[in-house]
């Protein structure tokens, strides 16, 4: 797999965050100076996850691996659907909540949100580092650290846009789920003519 590639996976794994930070920022108006310590804590999250799925990937490598362009397709792709959907979702909560905060949001962010948020979002990290393990030929810290400092950067840009990130993360997680999905198809297609 070529860098670009990588990239392009990076960019759909975080497109999560960047949907996360900007409901961050609409909802948490007031996070102060903390608030750039959150693209390094989601970041460090993107960038481990990979590193654990790719030790489970190759403990189970030997036994999945004729099989292991299906593997890399069907995760991939089921991350991609579950990211369009998830996201198809939030926009209909959010239609419906009509822009309305509600009247129980806290007025400050806690940690343990914060540590939830990093967790849920890095968990299809997870899954990738298992396609890097079983899939592809490239070296595991490198993608950790590519998926953390991409995850840096979106988390950073979701905290730049601010209000008017309302806008864009109705379609980031639809962007991100599709550059998943082909990502996915694109392993399976060079394993299959290759």
């Amino acid at each position: 797999m070529e860098y670009l590639s990588l990239i392009l996976i990076a960019l759909g794994l975080s497109a999560d965050a960047l949907a996360v930070t900007i409901s961050d920022t609409l909802t948490y108006p007031d996070l102060g100076r903390r608030k750039w310590l959150l693209p390094t804590f989601f970041g460090v999250f993107q960038g481990v996850m990979p590193l654990i799925g790719f030790a489970l990937g190759a403990l189970l490598g030997q036994y999945i691996e004729a099989i292991d362009h299906w593997v890399a397709l069907v995760l991939l792709c089921a991350l991609g659907i579950k990211t369009i959907v998830e996201t198809y979702k939030e926009n209909r909560e959010d239609d419906e909540k009509d822009d309305q905060q509600e009247v129980n949001a806290p007025k400050q962010m806690k940690l343990s949100l914060v540590a939830t948020q990093a967790v849920a979002t890095s968990i299809d990290a997870m899954a990738v580092g298992i396609t890097l393990a079983v899939a592809v030929d490239i070296n595991v810290f490198v993608s950790a650290a590519v998926i953390c400092a991409v995850t840096f950067a979106m988390r950073t840009v979701g905290l730049l846009v601010g209000k008017i990130g309302k806008y864009l993360k109705g379609y980031a997680g639809y962007i991100g789920g599709v550059i998943l999905i082909a990502i996915g198809v694109k392993i399976f297609l060079e394993h299959i003519l290759g």
